[in-house]
Order: structure tokens, then sequence, then C-alpha cells
């Protein structure tokens, strides 16, 4: 029985197998993910502050990291692909469906709630996302929450809610619910990702090439039915898709984008879906040291406390991890 799960295994994988993704340390892997993410989420802001329109932006570097992952990923796992339509269609409905939950209907949530409430809800909002993940691995992948993980876990939340709010009033707005959903929904599809990668040989470069394929559709979707949103939302979907003025910034941020999806799944591949979440709330601290070095933005001695209890509580969790393996 052995010989023909070791089989399967290599059919699915291809003559290369999984080893490329096992390479590197998880730490390395977490912390190149949180590196591009940050540049990624550093060149969008970039962008807007350039006069890009959220619609063209989104589509424009979908396609870019699309692009990229084709270029990257595609030439050395066609096998795969193959193999794991024909004969795992289960798991392959499985990425599917996660990667729709996550990019797709969880980034139109996003897009939704951040036309209808304040900046500033939204930047501590989208960081209880290390939450719900937890709470989800937990009751669905059977993950470990110790009182030491745990308190690590809410130290980096206090942290990041000094660090995006500098104790600022967070007034409610209607859009609060939608971006909550969307963290909802961004959970819910990393952990089904984490069960996939973790109970079967599906790769994670896989995971990440399928992302935008199964995300850009639903985009043009919600693009078409425009008429049926509310007028402020409907304006942002209306914006015309042929603005190329910041092309250039939706072809690098489709790059870092694609980068980003590549270490982070190579790392679901290998460690829990709460340890990655929780070390990714290092991403605003270093998002936050970008804009400082090249905007010239100024961070006050609350923000700067917000980061060292990240920072901190992000080195404990990676110690405690280390010390359970």
């Amino acid at each position: 029985m052995k010989k023909e799960s070791n089989a399967a295994e290599s059919r699915i994988d291809g003559e290369q197998g999984n080893t490329r993704e096992e390479r590197f340390p998880v730490s390395i892997l977490i912390s190149l993910f949180v590196v591009f993410w940050a540049a990624e989420i550093f060149v969008t802001k970039l962008a807007f502050l350039a006069g890009a329109k959220v619609i063209p932006l989104t589509i424009q570097g979908g396609c870019f990291a699309l692009l990229t992952l084709s270029l990257l990923v595609l030439p050395s796992r066609v096998f795969e692909l193959q193999t794991l339509f024909s004969e795992h269609r289960g798991v392959f409905l499985m990425v599917l469906g996660a990667n729709a939950l996550h990019y797709g209907i969880g980034v139109l949530l996003y897009l939704f709630g951040i036309s209808m409430t304040k900046a500033i809800n939204v930047a501590f909002l989208v960081t209880l996302t290390s939450l719900s993940t937890t709470i989800l691995a937990r009751v669905f992948l059977a993950e470990s929450i110790p009182a030491k993980k745990l308190f690590a876990l809410f130290a980096m939340l206090i942290g990041a809610y000094l660090l995006t709010t500098n104790l600022k009033q967070m007034v409610p707005g209607k859009g609060d619910l939608l971006i909550l959903g969307a963290v909802l929904f961004w959970s819910c599809g990393n952990v089904l990702l984490r069960k996939a990668l973790r109970d079967t040989p599906v790769s994670g470069e896989l995971v990440s090439f399928l992302k935008p394929i199964v995300g850009l559709p639903i985009f043009l979707v919600a693009i078409a039915l425009a008429d049926l949103y509310p007028e402020g939302v409907s304006r942002m979907f209306k914006e015309p898709l042929s603005q190329f003025d910041h092309l250039h910034f939706a072809a690098l941020g489709g790059v870092l984008g694609a980068m980003l999806w590549i270490f982070l799944y190579r790392a679901l591949k290998q460690a829990e879906a709460s340890y990655v979440s929780m070390l990714g709330l290092c991403t605003p601290v270093l998002v936050t040291i970008l804009a400082v070095c090249f905007l010239g933005e100024t961070v006050s001695g609350i923000q700067v406390l917000g980061a060292a209890m990240i920072l901190s509580a992000g080195v404990f969790t990676h110690a405690l991890a280390v010390r359970a393996a």
C-alpha cells in the first residue's frame, strides 16, 4: 500500500516532486512572503497617490500576476496540473473553490468595503484575518492553540491596532461588515488551501497559478453587474479598464503579488495556517518603514510601540514553533 501511495504522489508531483518547495526553512518562506506582500502594498499605495483607479489597477495587476505565474510556474508544473485534473478531481475542485473564496469573493467584498468606510477602519480590520484564521484552523484543521500562542496573537493584534490607528477614533462605517466578510472569506480560503496542501501532494506553486485563473473571471462578472450596486460602488466598478497611465504600477504590483502567493503557499505546505497568518501581521510594520523611508511619513510613539509589540510577539511565536518542532 505504501508503494502505491508513493507512486500516486510521484504521478501528481511529476519528476521534480515537492522537494523544491522544501529547500528553504519555513521561517525564510514566511519572511519572503512578508517582504513581497509589504512591497506589493507599498506599490499599490504609490499607484493610488499617483491617481490610479482601484478597479483598473486590480484587473491589470491580476493579469500581470497570471502572466508572471505562467512563466515561472506553468513550464515545470504542466504534468502536475494534468494529473491533478484527471486523477484527483476532488482536490482540483477544492483548490479552485478555495481560491475563489480567497481571491474572488474575498477581494470583491474588500473592494466594496473600502468604498463605504474609512481607511483607518480598513487598515485595522484586515489584521483580524490572523484571528479568524487561527479560529478556523483550530476548528477544521485541529491546529493547537496553546495559551502562549493565544497570548502572542492578542499582543500582535493590540500592536496592529496601535500601529494602524494611532489611537484615533474608529467611526463605524457601512463598509465595515463587508471588510469583515472579506476577512472571513480570506481565512476560509487559506484554511481550505492549507488542508489541500497538507493532505495531498499538490504544490504551493500550482495553487498560486490557479488563483488568478479563478479570481479574474469573478471580477469581470462583478464589473458587468455594476449597474446593480449603490451609486458610490457602481461608479468605482464602472471605471474603464483601458486606463493605462499607471500600467507600470500594475505590472510591478502583479509581479510582487505572484511572488507573495508562491511563498505564502510554499509556507502553508509545511506550516500551520495559524502560524503563517500570525507572522503575516509583521507586514504592516514593514509597510510603515517603507512609507517613512520613501514617502517621508512620520510615526508617533504609540505607533512605534505597536510595531515593537508586533515584532516581539512575532519572535516569540517563532520561538514557540521551533520549540514544538
